[in-house]
């Protein structure tokens, strides 16, 4: 191992933590080629960081005390251990071996119902305030002096934007070990189906369908796909690229999503989410942002803030399986009919340099 070396680390729920890593590597490695980046952790997040070539190394684990101990020796070694929104691990470590050496980067801040006491013992515990964290500061951050403010989690899309006729449908990761990806996988199976039979899709010049690798699978073995659809799932790099040529974006409610998309001038539609954290930023998002277009559920029953994560989601799939598709054609058909998306956006309101204020920090 390098004397200057970083272990990273991300939670296995989605693309959001991994994809927020990914860019958190990208700069580190922008600003020293020579700093050595070790991926520790599941076959998800390798599967989909190792598609970027940022690392030096992947090992294989779940965060298990077994296989920590397996490899407790490089998490010794490193110069600093960076995680991204998955703790258990690093309260093993903490707890166990006492290491002064960690950075935890958390999209989610805002939506905890508690923190652990060990996690005041991070080195820095950056949370991003693209949803105002400071009510959950007040609320349950007191003693928790290694906080650190960033904003968004994304770069910005610089290059020349060069829109078509296209439509982005963008379904996630869609994987986490506290649902069942079988369900999730037939509902976006049914929103693909409504989508492609509204006679306006024929008409897009090309319909990217991406998501992760699992559910990419299974929509090609159960979809029959009009001749401009393209499934594919695609580094982020590319996928940006796809997303910038598209006049509309049908799109799972992720902070990731949301982050790469409010700068822009794309018509976009957000549906139903499938997780706790998607439930509570999508009410945020329709609070405040009147010009996305949204997938209904009117039996959906209503979820409070603040509860237990495992908790939320199991109420946000209890909703999801209620829901019938009854006013989804409707909705889909209004969406099309948009021309042009009349955003007012108070752009310098979002700090949109969080990756940068990390990295600055960190090195």
């Amino acid at each position: 191992m390098k004397k200057n070396s970083i272990i990273l680390l991300a939670e296995d729920f989605g693309f959001g933590p991994v994809t927020t890593l990914i860019e958190i590597a990208k700069e580190i490695k922008r600003r020293d080629k020579d700093i050595e980046l070790i991926f520790i952790g599941p076959k998800f997040c390798i599967n989909k960081i190792k598609s970027e070539g940022l690392c030096d190394k992947y090992v294989d684990i779940r965060y298990m005390p077994e296989e920590i101990e397996k490899n407790i020796d490089l998490f010794k070694n490193a110069n600093k251990i960076l995680a991204v929104e998955t703790t258990d691990i690093l309260i093993y470590l903490i707890n166990n071996y006492d290491l002064k050496n960690i950075y935890l980067v958390d999209n989610l801040f805002w939506m905890w119902d508690f923190l652990e006491e060990e996690l005041k013992k991070l080195k820095r515990y950056y949370i991003s305030d693209v949803i105002s964290c400071d009510e959950n500061i007040e609320r349950i951050g007191q003693g928790f002096n290694n906080l650190y403010k960033v904003g968004m989690l994304r770069h910005n899309y610089n290059k020349d934007i060069k829109t078509d006729n296209n439509l982005m449908i963008s379904l996630g990761g869609a994987k986490s070990y506290m649902f069942n990806s079988d369900l999730i996988y037939k509902f976006y199976l049914n929103v693909i189906n409504h989508i492609l039979s509204n006679a306006k899709a024929k008409e897009f010049k090309t319909i990217y369908i991406t998501g992760g690798s699992e559910l990419i699978d299974y929509l090609k073995d159960n979809l029959i796909v009009l001749d401009n659809v393209i499934l594919n799932t695609y580094n982020h790099d590319e996928y940006l690229d796809k997303l910038h040529s598209c006049r509309y974006a049908i799109m799972s409610p992720g902070l990731g999503n949301f982050n790469e998309i409010i700068l822009s001038n794309i018509n976009t539609m957000f549906l139903l989410p499938i997780n706790y954290s998607q439930y509570i930023q999508r009410l945020k998002f329709k609070k405040y942002y009147d010009y996305f277009d949204y997938q209904i559920n009117n039996k959906e029953s209503a979820i409070e803030e603040y509860l237990e994560e495992s908790i939320g989601v199991n109420k946000v799939i209890d909703n999801l399986k209620k829901y019938d598709f009854s006013s989804f054609d409707a909705e889909i058909e209004s969406f099309f009919n948009k021309n042009d998306v009349n955003k007012k956006i108070d752009k310098d309101k979002f700090d949109t340099n969080g990756i940068c204020e990390i990295v600055d920090d960190l090195l």
